[in-house]
């Protein structure tokens, strides 16, 4: 998955250091789980739509 995320300055106008992108690439890597997560979901839920009616036993 490719991705982009922009950020511009911080409110007290100091330089991001190596904890705040620490932070973002955190972040970033959590987003991308989140949305393979929500695509296996959706993957699943649409092969188990494909299935045949089930027969009660």
């Amino acid at each position: 998955m490719i991705g982009a995320v922009a950020v511009y300055n911080r409110r007290d106008g100091r330089p991001f250091g190596d904890h705040d992108l620490q932070l973002l690439q955190t972040l970033g890597d959590q987003v991308v789980v989140g949305i393979d997560r929500a695509s296996v979901l959706q993957e699943s839920r649409r092969n188990e739509r494909a299935l045949p009616p089930r027969i009660p036993s």
